[in-house]
């Protein structure tokens, strides 16, 4: 006999008659169901459960596992030795980079086109559609960061502010997810719970991009020259008259608002989902995770966005590509989300508005820098600055 709130996958399930006397909580529906009026529910589902049986099942946590689990555990291990070889000294200097790339490509992927696959190993219990496109607003700051490094390939060492953005970021990711698998093992949590996958996959993931990023970071130190030859390309480009304090000005609006949008996402995830997702949605701790994990990852691109107006000028035009990207993605998933899978309230509007200007305002900005620097050539540039440098240098010596 099946359970009417959940799909049983034990067929040969022992149904348990309650007296009429003891009421049964659905971990589904959140409600108190009386025995008199459904008087037959399966143990084994994990749907309703007496608090006596919470235990029994909370060790079967059988619905939905996957058949295979080295297949489903695959893309976490190859995520994680991508981030390994990017800092192995062994490894050439090209393959260290496109493996870093690749690393944030896949992830991105996963997140955006086959989040049900890529984190089925690590839950049970019902995983819908909602899940699976909360996690896809983490794809974003992924493409987007991929983006960014492949564009800057050529451009020599890369900018420690960059790396350091990362870091940050990486290890508020793992603390999130760490924290989050405290929480969800707990027998009391409603919804979505995790299987014993769930920490070896954040280790995988979020533990190998840690510690890569704080390898990288030891790994990028910069010599004298190199510093002086970056400020005499930021000073030639203001000799030049290239300077723009506009651009200055918008790098910092975008920092701000992004790092507002951070903090609000990670700290009030109950607040603003349910006052965006429509009411027929039974929120649990894994949305506000994926909600959390969102505001983490906008460190990124909100620390860097503080030092990017001292990067140079090509590298700043692709920096504001990969945020024009970024945001353009999560105002995608705003309309897909609002008129296609209906997930979003009327409360939504304003959110949808704000991330459609703010799309539109990187636009104008990447646009007004693409326009400025049109001609503009790495290596020329550090070629003239590098020239300056020593003239100068000797004049004084």
């Amino acid at each position: 006999m099946a359970c009417k709130y959940g799909d049983c996958l034990f067929p040969s399930a022992t149904v348990n008659r309650r007296p009429s006397s003891i009421k049964a909580h659905c971990r589904v529906t959140r409600k108190y169901i009386d025995s008199r009026a459904q008087p037959d529910c399966c143990v084994a589902c994990g749907c309703c459960v007496e608090s006596s049986q919470a235990s029994r099942c909370a060790q079967l946590r059988m619905q939905g596992t996957p058949a295979n689990p080295a297949m489903m555990l695959a893309p976490h291990v190859l995520v994680g030795s991508l981030f390994a070889i990017s800092v192995l000294p062994v490894v050439e200097h090209r393959l260290r980079q496109r493996s870093q790339i690749a690393a944030h490509v896949i992830l991105g992927f996963l997140f955006f086109a086959f989040p049900t696959y890529f984190m089925r190993i690590t839950v049970t219990g019902d995983f819908n559609n909602l899940h699976g496109f909360l996690q896809s607003f983490c794809a974003a700051v992924h493409i987007g960061h991929a983006y960014l490094l492949w564009k800057s390939q050529g451009f020599g060492r890369p900018e420690q502010s960059i790396v350091f953005s990362r870091a940050v970021t990486a290890f508020v990711t793992l603390l999130t997810r760490s924290f989050a698998a405290w929480h969800l093992s707990e027998k009391s949590t409603r919804g979505l719970l995790i299987t014993d996958n769930f920490i070896v996959c954040v280790l995988l993931v979020d533990g190998a991009w840690f510690v890569s990023e704080i390898v990288r970071f030891y790994q990028n130190s910069r010599t004298q020259q190199e510093e002086v030859d970056a400020l005499a390309t930021r000073t030639t480009v203001w000799i030049e008259g290239k300077g723009s304090f506009y651009l200055e000005n918008a790098l910092y609006f975008d920092a701000g608002l992004t790092l507002v949008y951070a903090l609000i996402h990670y700290a009030f995830p109950q607040h603003i989902l349910r006052l965006i997702i429509k009411p027929e949605y039974l929120l649990d701790s894994h949305h506000f995770m994926w909600c959390r994990l969102f505001g983490a990852l906008n460190l990124l691109p909100a620390l860097t966005s503080l030092s990017a107006r001292f990067f140079p000028p090509h590298l700043q035009t692709v920096y504001l590509a990969s945020r024009l990207l970024t945001q353009s993605t999560v105002f995608v998933l705003n309309i897909w989300g609002h008129w296609v899978l209906g997930v979003y309230s009327a409360n939504h509007i304003t959110a949808f508005m704000i991330s459609g200007f703010f799309s539109t305002f990187l636009f104008s900005v990447w646009h007004r820098m693409q326009k400025q620097f049109i001609d503009e050539r790495p290596e020329k540039r550090n070629v003239s600055a590098t020239y300056e440098t020593r003239t100068v240098t000797k004049k004084y010596n």
